[in-house]
């Protein structure tokens, strides 16, 4: 077996982009080429995206060729079953037609309260995570 280093074709590639209440966006001039948008659903155990429900249904409605894969930003220092709890009862059927998987934001801001919560209590928050996904999983919906 060689390895080579061998420059990624990308023609193949899907182009998407990120949305949630802190974008102006108006969905009817998306361009062309969008194949998918991941649009903020949830925060933590309890925020909700004010514009969540207005970005799915006109994604659905005006580009339904255009693939929806809500997603929850996770807070590492909040139940992890309560953000599960959070995230599916958006009101949407994720494994509906046209709805991709949905999807884990991790992240911290740099020099953030959550940050240092991250960098002091790893372990942890990898449980969490962990949690999180068995939760998921867990569910019937």
């Amino acid at each position: 077996m060689h390895l080579t280093n061998k420059k990624m074709d990308t023609t193949k590639l899907l182009r998407g982009i990120d949305i949630s209440h802190y974008n102006s966006i108006n969905i009817e001039n998306l361009p062309k080429d969008i194949a998918f948008v991941a649009i903020k659903a949830s925060q933590g155990e309890t925020n909700h995206d004010p514009l969540f429900q207005g970005f799915y249904h006109a994604l659905k409605n005006i580009r339904p060729d255009i693939i929806k894969i809500p997603y929850h930003f996770f807070d590492f220092e909040a139940d992890p079953v309560k953000q599960v709890e959070n995230i599916l009862n958006r009101g949407v059927a994720y494994m509906s037609i046209g709805t991709g998987p949905l999807m884990l934001d991790l992240e911290a801001d740099s020099g953030s309260e959550q940050e240092r919560f991250v960098i002091h209590n790893r372990a942890l928050c990898i449980e969490r995570v962990n949690a999180f996904k068995t939760a998921l999983f867990a569910d019937p919906r």
